[in-house]
């Protein structure tokens, strides 16, 4: 991710967390190494406008004590095994909230990839 400039970064991060919760909602997210870039990817979800999906996203990073999450995925998953009963119940009404797609992170993406177009690829 450190040779990517910061419009790639953030359309990476964005992809990463749409994938993981489709798929297997917030739990998944954090479970699997995408998590590991949870508090980037709420500066990365606010520089396309999807500030309701970072609103969503920091509800659930406050799940973790003091409200980090760990980038070390070892560490986050001992979190996670503690923490995980209690934040599931938590998690699920935040993959409900994100189901109902009040930011379509899909146009949105798009939106800001035509916007930095020059970040992406070579303009003729």
């Amino acid at each position: 991710l450190d040779r990517l400039t910061e419009p790639q970064r953030n359309f990476y991060l964005n992809q990463n967390l749409e994938r993981e919760i489709k798929n297997g909602g917030f739990n998944q997210y954090f479970t699997n190494s995408s998590g590991d870039f949870a508090h980037e990817t709420i500066a990365a979800l606010k520089s396309i406008g999807a500030n309701r999906t970072a609103d969503l996203l920091q509800q659930a990073i406050n799940q973790f004590p003091n409200y980090y999450v760990p980038k070390d995925n070892a560490k986050r998953k001992e979190i996670l095994d503690i923490i995980e009963n209690s934040a599931n119940e938590v998690w699920d009404e935040l993959d409900k909230a994100f189901y109902k797609y009040e930011d379509n992170l899909y146009v949105l993406n798009i939106a800001y990839l035509k916007q930095n177009r020059n970040f992406f690829w070579k303009v003729a």
